[in-house]
C-alpha cells in the first residue's frame, strides 16, 4: 500500500532523500528503480512523495516554494469536468467537493465513482493541484 507526504528536503543523493516533516521529525527514503531521481533537489525544496512500505520512493512532486497544501484521502462521489469540480466522501463520512486545475480535470475523467484517491489540496485557493489513485 501506497503512502504520501509533504515536507522539506534536508539532503538529497542520487539514491536517497532525507525528508524534514513538519514538528521537525527527519524521515529517509530511498529512490527506487534503474533510472533514479529525474528530479534535481535542493535542501529547502518542498515535495510530495509517494512510497512503499519499505520507504522506498514512488513518485515525487516538486511543489516549490511555501504553498499551503495539504493530502486529503477519500473516494470519489462525483466528477463535473465542465464546472472543474470533484465531490469526495472523507473518512469521516463526510462529503467534500473541491475545484480542479485543467490537468488535474483531465485525469478526473479517467477515474470512476466509489474510486479511493489522494488529493493534494492548494489550501489558499481550495482547489485540487494532484490527484492519485490510492
Amino acid at each position: 500500500m501506497l503512502q504520501s507526504v509533504i515536507g522539506t528536503v534536508s539532503q538529497a543523493s542520487e539514491e536517497t532523500i532525507s525528508l524534514e516533516m513538519e514538528g521537525g521529525t527527519t524521515r529517509h527514503f530511498t529512490i527506487k528503480g534503474p533510472g533514479k531521481s529525474e528530479v534535481i533537489l535542493h535542501p529547502g525544496d518542498r515535495i510530495l512523495l509517494e512510497f512503499d512500505e519499505g520507504n522506498q520512493i514512488i513518485d515525487m512532486i516538486h511543489i516549490g516554494g511555501k504553498h499551503q497544501l495539504a493530502l486529503i484521502h477519500g473516494e470519489v462521489v462525483c466528477v463535473d469536468s465542465d464546472k472543474k469540480v470533484v465531490t469526495l466522501k472523507l473518512k469521516n463520512g463526510t462529503s467534500q467537493f473541491y475545484k480542479m486545475k485543467e490537468e488535474v480535470a483531465e485525469k478526473m475523467t479517467h477515474i470512476g465513482k466509489g474510486t479511493a484517491i489522494t488529493v493534494m489540496v492548494d489550501q489558499q485557493n481550495h482547489s485540487i493541484v494532484d490527484a492519485h489513485v490510492a
